[in-house]
Order: C-alpha cells, then structure tokens, then sequence
C-alpha cells in the first residue's frame, strides 16, 4: 500500500513540484491549494500526513492544523513557510506541528523530514460518526 500524503500549497508551481517528488519516491500525493480544500481532503481520501504552507488564501496552514487536530489529533502535519519567524515556528510547535520548515528548502532535507515523521502516520478514519466532521471542514 501507497503511503498517502497531502500536500497544501497556494502556489501552483511548488505543488506540482512536490506532486512530482514525492510520486517519484513511490507517494500517492492528494494536492489542496489553502487550509479549507485541504480538510476536505483529509475528510474524503485520509491521507497519512500532511505537508502544508502556513500562508495561504481562505484558511491558512495554522488555522487549518488545529481544525484537522480537532477531528484528528494524531494526524502528523510538517508545515512550511516563506516567513520563518521564531515566534511563528513557535506556535506552530506549541499548535502540534512535527517540523516546521523554511523555504526555499532543499528537497532531500524535506524528503527526510517526512520519512522521519512517517512512523507516526496512522490515516485518519472519519470523525462523521461523532459529529465533528462539520467542525473541521466547516469551522461550525
């Protein structure tokens, strides 16, 4: 079986790129373009981790990990941003955030991160049937 990852990013470029790499070391790769499409995302194909940018358009990446915690708390989510301030990296620490990572990256320091973190994927198994699927795909 396919490990499954999502991957968030606003800019079209750097999600097609990402889609390439991680197809290419044997990923099946489930892209989303802000926070909002990717909780639809985890709701309709549970990936097993989540690579996501922290600014994005709609929803941004924190805002959308602690919806996903919501319903999924064990949901390992490697975050990514063009703005590497200490405080944010902090937060996103303190919000249940793997590894927070700067870009421009260099790739295979992003390809270990995942593998690193990957033991932890367990995908999740909806949350529909106790109501808080609304929450997180929502914020209702």
């Amino acid at each position: 079986m396919a490990r499954r990852i999502l991957i968030v990013d606003d800019q079209n470029s750097l999600r097609s790129l990402l889609r390439a790499l991680f197809q290419e070391v044997g990923y099946e790769v489930i892209t989303a373009t802000n926070g909002l499409e990717a909780l639809q995302r985890v709701e309709e194909a549970s990936p097993g981790m989540v690579l996501m940018d922290v600014r994005m358009p709609v929803l941004d990446g924190l805002q959308a990990m602690k919806r996903m915690h919501l319903c999924y708390p064990s949901l390992p989510v490697i975050l990514m941003t063009a703005c590497p301030e200490g405080a944010l990296f902090e937060q996103a620490f303190r919000e249940g955030a793997l590894a927070c990572i700067a870009k421009p990256f260099d790739i295979f320091t992003l390809l270990e991160q995942v593998d690193k973190h990957w033991p932890l994927a367990v995908p999740p198994n909806g949350c529909s049937d106790n109501g808080v699927a609304k929450v997180c795909s929502t914020g209702i």
